[in-house]
C-alpha cells in the first residue's frame, strides 16, 4: 500500500493516525490561505526570517491602505460634503472599515493565542487511534471547510458587487469639463482630486485591492472561529462515543473498565483545556464584532429616524415656502 493513501484497517484501533499531516492540512488549509494572505498566520519553529519579514511588510501595507481609505472618506465627510443626508450615507462604510482595522490588529496582537489553538488541533489529529474517532473529526472538519467556503463566497461576492460592479455600472458624473466615475469610498480633494484622470482610475483600483484585504481579514477571522469551535465539538462527540463503550468496552480491545475510565477522564480534561484556551483567544474577536454591530445598528437607526424626521418636517416646510 502506498504511504500517502488512506489506510484500510479491519479493526477500529490503529497504532496512530498515519494520515495526520493530510488530515491537519484538510482541516486548516483554507484558514491558512486566508490568514497568510493578510500576514497574520502564526509563526512556528520552521518559519524563516524572510517569511517573518514578509508578514510584517504585509501588516504594514494592509494597515496603511485601510488607514488611507478611512482617512480620505472621513475628510470627505468633514470638508467636502455639506448635506447631512449624504454624510449619514457614508457612516456605514466608515464604521465597517474601522471595525475591520480593529479586528486586524487584534488578530495580530493575539497571534500567540491563535498558534496555541492551532497547535492543540494538530496534536489532536496526531493522537487519533481509532478510525471511528478519525471519522468524527473529519466530519467536523468538512463542516468547517464548508462554513469557510460559504463565508468566502459571501464576503468576496459582496466585495465584487460593491467595489467593482456598482462603480462600473454607475453613470459617470459630469462636473464642468470633468467626467469621472463615482467611488464607493469618496476621497477628499484635500488628499487628491479623484475627478481627474488617471487619479480616478488609480483610486478605484486601490479601493478594490483594499476591499479584497478587508474581506480576507473578515472572512479569515470568522473562519478561524468556525474551525476552532467545530474542532471542540468533534472532540466532545468523540468523548460521548467513548462513554458509550465504558461499560462493555470494544470487542477488538483488551482493556479494563478502569483503563477506559482513565482514558475518558484524560480526554475530558484535554478537551476542557482546549476550550479554556480557545475562548480567551477568540473572545476578543466576538466582543469586537458585537460592539461594532451594535454601533452599526445604532447608526442605522439614527439614520432611519433622522431621515424620516428630515423628510416629514423640512420637506413640508420647503413645499409651503
Amino acid at each position: 500500500m502506498a504511504g500517502n493513501e488512506n489506510p484500510v484497517v479491519d479493526n477500529s484501533l490503529s497504532i496512530s493516525n498515519a494520515n495526520h499531516q493530510k488530515d491537519i492540512n484538510y482541516s486548516i488549509e483554507l484558514n491558512r490561505w486566508l490568514l497568510k494572505a493578510t500576514g497574520i498566520w502564526p509563526r512556528n519553529e520552521n518559519t524563516g526570517l524572510l517569511e517573518i519579514l514578509f508578514s510584517r511588510f504585509l501588516n504594514f501595507l494592509h494597515t496603511s491602505l485601510i488607514i488611507f481609505l478611512l482617512t480620505g472618506t472621513v475628510l470627505y465627510i468633514l470638508l467636502d460634503v455639506q448635506d447631512i443626508q449624504a454624510k449619514l450615507n457614508k457612516i456605514g462604510p466608515i464604521s465597517f472599515t474601522t471595525a475591520t482595522l480593529i479586528k486586524y490588529w487584534l488578530l495580530i496582537l493575539h497571534e500567540s493565542g491563535i498558534k496555541r489553538c492551532l497547535d492543540h488541533i494538530e496534536i489532536d489529529w496526531k493522537g487519533v487511534k481509532r478510525q471511528e474517532d478519525r471519522r468524527i473529526m473529519l466530519e467536523n472538519a468538512h463542516i468547517g471547510r464548508r462554513i469557510v467556503a460559504i463565508s468566502a463566497s459571501f464576503g468576496f461576492g459582496a466585495l465584487f458587487l460593491y467595489r467593482v460592479i456598482v462603480p462600473l455600472n454607475s453613470p459617470k458624473m459630469v462636473v464642468g469639463n470633468l467626467t469621472f466615475r463615482p467611488l464607493a469610498y469618496p476621497v477628499s480633494k484635500v488628499i487628491i482630486d479623484t475627478r481627474q484622470s488617471p487619479a480616478n482610475e488609480l483610486i478605484l483600483v486601490t479601493q478594490c485591492i483594499c476591499g479584497f484585504i478587508m474581506s480576507a481579514i473578515t472572512v479569515g477571522s470568522c473562519s478561524l472561529v468556525a474551525v476552532c469551535s467545530l474542532h471542540a465539538c468533534g472532540q466532545l462527540k468523540i468523548l460521548m462515543h467513548w462513554l458509550n463503550h465504558l461499560i462493555n468496552g470494544r470487542a477488538d480491545e483488551n482493556d479494563t473498565m478502569d483503563d477506559r475510565l482513565s482514558d475518558i477522564v484524560k480526554k475530558h480534561v484535554r478537551v476542557l483545556k482546549y476550550i479554556v484556551s480557545v475562548i480567551p483567544s477568540l473572545e476578543f474577536y466576538t466582543d469586537a464584532i458585537s460592539h461594532c454591530h451594535t454601533s452599526d445598528f445604532a447608526f442605522f437607526q439614527f439614520h432611519h429616524i433622522y431621515g424620516r424626521f428630515y423628510e416629514r418636517n423640512f420637506s413640508r416646510r420647503d413645499l409651503r415656502m
